[in-house]
């Protein structure tokens, strides 16, 4: 796991938010925790798990249905499986962590969600996968981790497993902090931060060990909770980011043509051209990560063209500046700025799945174009052959007047593989 990141294919995410309380203070800024942190973990210049494999939980009616998903995701997972949990958290009289639902309330813990679940699925269910992070952000999540300095434990066992990593909001005690009118609570907005921004000197991809201090420095500075973490062998070496921080050339670049596209001075100013603007660079950052990732596998292949994009982009630049003089809508704008890297990219995705023959050994196919028709036309002329030379029949072969084989067959290759020149064609025509 050291240096790398997971197969987005085979790693799973289950994030679970819950804001509206019953009987608690409501948290709104739980649903945009998950929604962000969904939107990051399927960013593939960040991580790129496939949207089907990251499951959202908004304020789910009782703990079977977390349950639920949580084995889902632990069963299917092959690399990494992650957990997420925002809302309220709160012990009960063996000091058991436990993640309250929307109608949970102090003495009314019911409706919560034993930590010790989510520990048999990611130690019992969870078999194949070689990485495992939880994280919390509740009140008193820092409990599921003191139990591993006093004896047995939930979290105690669940680190014990190579290749584990747990990290809270809080101390054993303490509160978690949502600053009211704030997007996020800040525990989950200093790691969305990390996330998004990355780490300036880091390493990449990024590890939760490096992420928890990163955090923990911004929580720090803006005084607020202490967060926690807990990890046995490898956990704490387990990746779940690229480090934005050190992008790539060519996602600077494409940021740069969208950004500073001459399309944009013929949008009509205002504050939806600027949103579609700024959505439009998001989008080609995006598509820079997915052209990254087939341009690894296409490092050996002499007809790749990394530079297409840019050169179309060129070529659109050109032509509104010079041909199209009317204004474009936002949404037209958007088309002209982004297509040449969505071509790029799907091109590119294209050749890199179906990389699996060397370019030394590849050899173009077989096709009529011009060459069957003329070489045909050639063996039935009588200019050529003479008169007598048209009416014989080469034996094997089938009249000329329904068929023939193509001239330029390799003659021991089986029938089946034989191609013919269909009765229509010009090669069987008159001059």
């Amino acid at each position: 796991m050291t240096g790398r990141l997971p197969d987005p294919d085979g790693s799973w995410a289950v994030l679970v938010g819950v804001s509206e309380y019953q009987h608690l203070t409501p948290l709104p800024a739980a649903t945009n925790n998950v929604r962000t942190l969904a939107d990051l973990l399927t960013n593939p210049n960040i991580w790129g798990i496939p949207r089907d494999q990251c499951l959202i939980v908004e304020d789910p009616v009782n703990s079977t249905g977390v349950i639920a998903k949580l084995h889902e995701a632990a069963k299917s997972a092959t690399a990494a499986l992650l957990f997420y949990f925002a809302g309220h958290g709160l012990l009960d009289n063996k000091s058991e962590l436990r993640l309250v639902l929307p109608d949970g309330a102090i003495g009314e813990l019911f409706h919560s969600i034993r930590f010790s679940d989510i520990r048999d699925e990611f130690v019992d269910t969870a078999i194949r996968c070689a990485g495992r992070v939880v994280l919390l952000d509740c009140c008193y999540s820092g409990s599921a981790l003191s139990s591993i300095m006093s004896g047995p434990p939930e979290l105690e066992q669940f680190t014990e497993v190579n290749g584990a990593f747990t990290m809270t909001a809080t101390a054993e005690k303490a509160l978690a902090l949502a600053p009211k009118g704030e997007r996020h609570t800040a525990f989950s907005g200093a790691l969305l931060d990390i996330l998004r921004h990355g780490v300036p000197g880091g390493p990449d991809p990024l590890d939760v060990e490096t992420i928890f201090k990163h955090v923990a420095e911004q929580l720090r500075q803006s005084n607020g909770p202490t967060p926690q973490c807990a990890g046995r062998g490898d956990g704490s070496k387990i990746a779940i980011a690229r480090n934005r921080a050190l992008s790539s050339p060519i996602t600077d670049a494409w940021r740069r043509y969208v950004a500073n596209h001459v399309v944009w001075q013929r949008v009509p100013a205002g504050e939806l051209a600027d949103r579609v603007r700024a959505s439009c660079v998001d989008f080609v950052e995006q598509l820079s990560g997915l052209r990254a990732a087939a341009t690894d596998r296409l490092r050996n292949d002499p007809w790749d063209d990394r530079e297409f994009a840019g050169r179309m982009s060129e070529r659109i630049r050109w032509l509104v500046g010079k041909a199209l003089t009317e204004p474009f809508s936002e949404g037209e704008a958007a088309l002209l700025a982004t297509m040449p890297f969505i071509y790029e990219t799907y091109w590119a995705m294209l050749a890199a799945r179906r990389a699996v023959i060397a370019p030394e050994r590849w050899q173009p196919p077989r096709q009529h174009f011009m060459v069957a028709p003329l070489a045909a036309r050639a063996d039935r002329s009588p200019h050529r052959h003479g008169d007598e030379a048209r009416h014989q029949r080469p034996s094997g072969r089938r009249p000329a007047h329904r068929t023939r084989l193509h001239p330029h067959r390799r003659p021991d290759r089986p029938a089946r593989h034989r191609t013919l020149i269909p009765r229509h064609h010009p090669a069987q025509q008159g001059f």
